[in-house]
């Protein structure tokens, strides 16, 4: 999740396929076709049926004060952390239940994507279990509402102190990296996520101070140890838990026109997300110009699969706060971003967020009004959405 201005858009006739964007560039059509390839781990990480379903991205819950708002900005004073705001998710826990399934098209659809900052697991460090024993709560009351639960892991450049420090390099770092896979170990050793999760993932390193820096960048091996390493927590501590691999939005910038031979930011690359051994990948996204073409690049090359690539609407509330749609209006951004979704094939999508902040903060990608008073406009375009295709997402893996 990052500011961002609108993007320059591409004709729609690129973005759903029709026509070309010079009939004598071989890839210039926004076509999917699976890679064949004879990469013996595809049967197991690209299932019949897509991971996924519906899935909503909860930071918080609703009716937190001012200043919850900014996601970034909650960074040693996070939800999962503090008294007050545990309280008031106690009170509002089956209504914001309640609105999560209403948002994405009613029960059995909906997965929570819980966002827990992965320091919080260090309960030496932070000195309490608060934050470990809430999020198993959490957990646990989502699956008395028929909701999934995946876990997605946030600052993992993060130490228990809730700061960056410049020797815990988590790619480069032995010793930091040991620190974040014991946190890991720790999230998914809790009883109700190791009964209930349905995949993890970890916030991606493109935008680290180090990978996405401009002189020794990580690099696609690095990036693609990584990912092999972190994702392996999930088969010793997590039971076989299905690791999922994040990519923001810059990521798509990375293949502005197709083909795109060069597509590598800060080592995150169709060839290192290949190589990681990861389940799927989600990818945060909105009405870019190029991210029809670009995805459909992404699984030419094997990469991932319409079952295994899930994309997370990151679209902003450009009709109640001063973040602009990159189309003019929030309906046409949501068209847009959904004619990508039906050319593709994809099995599934997800939205950017549930509830984005605390009452009287700006509501800029929440489906929810802050205060839980029903869904935004946003909210009822994907609501909408969902119930018109309802039998296409019930059909994905629950272990």
């Amino acid at each position: 999740m990052i500011a961002r201005t609108p993007t320059r858009m591409w004709s729609w006739a690129v973005v759903v396929g029709v026509v070309a964007v010079a009939t004598h560039q071989a890839h210039s059509k926004f076509v999917v076709t699976q890679s064949p390839g004879n990469d013996t781990r595809e049967k197991a990480w690209a299932p019949a049926t897509s991971l996924f379903g519906l899935g909503s991205i909860w930071l918080m819950p609703s009716g937190l004060p001012m200043g919850a708002a900014a996601w970034r900005a909650i960074k040693g004073n996070t939800f999962w952390a503090n008294d007050t705001w545990w309280s008031q998710y106690l009170t509002v826990r089956d209504a914001d239940a309640e609105q999560l399934q209403a948002s994405l098209g009613g029960k059995g659809n909906a997965t929570a994507i819980i966002y827990f900052e992965q320091y919080l697991a260090d309960a030496a460090g932070r000195n309490s279990t608060a934050p470990l024993d809430r999020l198993d709560q959490v957990v646990a009351h989502f699956a008395s509402h028929g909701i999934r639960s995946a876990l997605f892991l946030g600052d993992p450049e993060f130490t228990a102190a809730a700061t960056w420090e410049s020797s815990h390099d988590v790619v480069r770092n032995a010793t930091a990296r040991a620190y974040l896979k014991r946190n890991i170990a720790a999230v998914l050793q809790l009883p109700n996520v190791k009964a209930h999760a349905t995949y993890f993932s970890v916030y991606w390193l493109g935008a680290s101070n180090r990978c996405a820096a401009p002189t020794d960048p990580c690099t696609e091996t690095m990036i693609s140890e990584f990912l092999q390493d972190v994702g392996g927590v999930g088969n010793v501590a997590g039971g076989g838990l299905p690791f999922v691999a994040h990519v923001d939005g810059p990521f798509w910038g990375g293949c502005p026109t197709v083909p795109c031979p060069s597509w590598n930011v800060a080592g995150y690359s169709p060839v290192s997300l290949k190589a990681g051994n990861v389940s799927g990948v989600m990818a945060e996204s909105w009405a870019q110009g190029n991210l029809g073409a670009a995805a459909g690049e992404l699984i030419r090359l094997g990469a991932v699969t319409t079952n295994t690539l899930f994309l997370l609407n990151d679209i902003p509330n450009c009709d109640i706060t001063s973040r602009p749609c990159s189309t003019g209006s929030l309906a046409s951004d949501n068209a847009y971003w959904f004619k990508v979704i039906d050319t593709l094939g994809l099995t599934s999508w997800g939205v950017w967020d549930l509830i984005d902040g605390g009452v009287g903060d700006p509501n800029n990608y929440g489906d929810v009004f802050n205060n839980g008073s029903g869904l935004t406009a946003k909210g009822l375009i994907h609501a909408a959405r969902a119930r018109a295709h309802s039998t296409s997402y019930h059909n994905f893996q629950t272990s």
